[in-house]
């Protein structure tokens, strides 16, 4: 298993945000930093790995 040091961080806004309707109708595309479309694999992978999940209110 990971150890908790090594998980990366995730940011997310507070959990009283409520997004506008433009927000939530707004369509978003999943890329890998140099911009290509990530396998299913990749897909598993990052939605698996375990992160540290930090309430930010700036994000």
């Amino acid at each position: 298993m990971t150890k908790p040091e090594e998980r990366p961080t995730v940011r997310v806004k507070p959990h009283s945000y409520q997004p506008s309707k433009a927000e939530l109708e707004e369509p978003f595309v999943i890329r890998k930093p140099d911009g290509s479309i990530p396998t299913p694999a990749e897909l598993v992978r990052g939605a698996l790995r375990p992160v540290n999940v930090v309430e930010d209110p700036e994000a």
